[in-house]
C-alpha cells in the first residue's frame, strides 16, 4: 500500500478518534454535537450577537479564517482576536497569558458566542479567554486536539 493510501486511510478513520463533551463533561455523539452547534450558530445570526474566534499560532490563522468565512459566507458578525498590535500592546501590559482575556472582556457581550481553538487545549491564554467568556455569558464552543 502507498503512502498515500495510508495517509487518507489514517485520516478517514480520525473521525472515529474524536471525543466531543457537554459542558458538563457528558460525551455527546458528533451528530448531536454539530446539531447543537448549528442551533447556536443559527440563533446567534437571527441576533445582534457576534461570534469571536481565538487562537495561538496555527489556530489563530484557522480563528482569522473563520471569522471571515462566517461573516461573508454565512452572514454572522465575527471577528478574530489575533491582531499583532492587539496582542504585543496586551501582552507588554498585563502578560501574554491576559491577551484573550482583555479583550474578552472589554468586547465581547452578553449572548456573544466564542470559539475557542487550541491543539494542546492547555493554552493559559485560551482558557482564560474562555473563564472570561462564560462569566460574561458567552456561550462557548472549544476545539482541542491531541488529548
Amino acid at each position: 500500500m502507498g503512502y498515500e493510501l495510508r495517509y487518507f486511510e489514517k485520516l478517514g478513520g480520525l473521525i472515529n478518534e474524536v471525543e466531543i463533551k457537554d459542558s458538563n463533561g457528558k460525551s455527546l455523539f458528533l451528530e448531536d454535537a454539530f446539531s447543537k452547534i448549528l442551533e447556536i450558530l443559527r440563533n446567534l445570526k437571527d441576533s445582534s450577537n457576534k461570534l469571536i474566534f481565538i487562537g495561538n499560532g496555527g489556530s489563530a490563522a484557522i480563528a482569522s479564517h473563520q471569522a471571515i468565512d462566517y461573516w461573508k459566507n454565512g452572514g454572522i458578525p465575527a471577528v478574530a482576536f489575533n491582531d499583532a498590535s492587539l496582542l504585543t500592546c496586551i501582552g507588554n501590559d498585563y502578560g501574554y497569558e491576559f491577551v484573550f482575556e482583555k479583550p474578552i472582556n472589554i468586547l465581547a457581550k452578553n449572548e456573544d458566542v466564542l470559539i475557542a481553538i487550541s491543539s494542546s487545549g492547555a493554552s493559559k491564554n485560551i482558557l482564560n479567554g474562555v473563564k472570561s467568556a462564560k462569566k460574561k455569558g458567552l456561550r462557548v464552543i472549544t476545539l482541542s486536539g491531541f488529548s
